[in-house]
């Protein structure tokens, strides 16, 4: 999957206000890199809370 194919999916999952740890954007999105694409979704604008 390419960066904003995972973005969209981490961004979606957050947007239903659900918590997600990197060992689960491994597991349900094959996402190694959870805190990049977080950073990357708030640089966009996107409010995301710890």
């Amino acid at each position: 999957m390419s960066t904003e194919t995972h973005n969209a999916k981490v961004l979606a999952h957050v947007q239903l206000g659900k918590s997600i740890t990197p060992l689960e954007a491994l597991d349900e999105f094959g996402c190694f890199r959870l805190g990049a694409r977080i950073y990357g979704l708030k640089q966009a604008g996107h409010p995301i809370q710890k």
